[in-house]
């Protein structure tokens, strides 16, 4: 546990970093999506009421778990919108842009009010279904940063199945990987980092190539600007001379 906390942290301290040195806004959405991550599992794993947090502010927490829950997967949203820049998928996008608005107000619904607390992580549930739908169309369209999200969201989904298999019965996962939630998370999150990085060198790329082809465009625009010259000159000379 201590190294899952530690290699989240030094994650979130590195996108932090890097959204300072960029801006990037999709950074400053994942760093939000850590630390969401981070919180929920303090408060799950238990960490946080016997080390930080006394009994009675637990408590409170727990009232406003929907919160809790929620945070991590919406900054996930935002996340995946800014950078698979779904605004590319029109009608995708309208959807998720619904999600945004819908999240939180079932967020203020449920900690106003138990009687829909059984389906207080439903609308979170279909969010992720609906952010992976997104991310395999958008890995269909060939984008180039979906590869990347795509396998991360492979690492989670199996190790959803392996946990479900487990919880009835046929194969019981935490015997051997007892730890499999908080690996999953940390292999999730370096290869989110990693296409964050990936995205750099992209643009990166992108700059050195715009600029070799305004350089070509410049360099053709002169030689013909330079013939033109020439032309014109020789018609001169010939006028000149008749």
């Amino acid at each position: 546990l201590a190294l899952f906390f530690g290699a989240m942290f030094i994650l979130g301290v590195y996108n932090l970093f890097i959204f300072f040195f960029t801006r990037d806004i999709s950074y400053l959405y994942y760093v939000f999506y850590i630390i969401g991550i981070i919180a929920h599992h303090l408060i799950y794993v238990g960490i946080a009421n016997i080390y930080l947090i006394n009994q009675s502010t637990i408590i409170t927490i727990i009232e406003y778990a929907s919160i809790l829950v929620a945070f991590p997967i919406f900054a996930l949203a935002l996340f995946t919108k800014s950078f698979l820049n779904t605004n590319q998928y029109p009608k995708l996008n309208k959807i998720l842009i619904l999600f945004l608005i819908v999240i939180p107000i079932s967020v203020i619904i449920f900690t106003s009010t138990d009687i829909f607390n059984k389906y207080r992580n439903l609308l979170s549930l279909c969010l992720i279904v609906y952010l992976m739908i997104v991310t395999i169309y958008a890995t269909y369209k060939k984008n180039r940063q979906a590869y990347f999200v795509l396998f991360g969201w492979l690492i989670i989904f199996i190790s959803i199945i392996l946990m479900y298999l487990s919880s009835i019965g046929i194969f019981s996962i935490y015997t051997y990987f007892p730890y499999i939630v908080e690996l999953s998370l940390v292999i999730e999150a370096i290869i989110f980092s990693i296409a964050l990085a990936d995205k750099i060198k992209q643009l990166q790329k992108d700059k050195i190539e715009a600029k070799q082809k305004l350089f070509n465009q410049q360099k053709n625009e002169k030689e013909r600007l330079s013939i033109q010259v020439e032309e014109k000159t020789n018609d001169l000379k010939v006028a000149l001379d008749e």
